[in-house]
């Protein structure tokens, strides 16, 4: 059987993208069935630890694990450009988090003079 689905995480977490393959979770969130055994030791002993180069260690074994198997087959990743003027301050895109603009603001000093007329922002006048 083929087929695709799009997916992106819901939380800056690895974790996310390695329970998919974890073997009790078959039918659930493991919908390719994979189930082996040397994948879900580490995987178990992963989830118990903090965000740590311990763990970073473990997931790089799965990593070999993922692509001597291949029990799924990542066919695109999503690539985001993203374009700022220097007067926009907070500009920081998250790989996770779309509301990013709650956190941006702009530094009038920066602004070049045909965008503040009186102390504040105003737009380009129409040509």
């Amino acid at each position: 059987m083929m087929w695709s689905l799009g997916w992106i995480a819901g939380d800056p977490d690895a974790d996310t993208f390695y329970t998919i393959l974890y073997g009790p979770n078959k039918g659930q969130s493991n919908q390719s069935r994979f189930d082996l055994p040397q994948w879900n030791a580490l995987y178990e002993k992963a989830k118990l630890l903090p965000d740590s180069p311990e763990r970073d260690h473990l997931y790089r074994e799965m990593d070999k694990l993922f692509f001597a198997y291949a029990p799924m087959r990542p066919i695109a990743h999503r690539v985001v450009t993203g374009l700022a003027h220097p007067w926009v301050i907070g500009y920081r895109r998250n790989p996770v988090t779309r509301e990013f603009w709650k956190y941006l603001d702009i530094d009038e000093s920066v602004l070049p003079a045909q965008h503040v007329r009186a102390g504040r922002v105003a737009a380009a006048p129409a040509r």
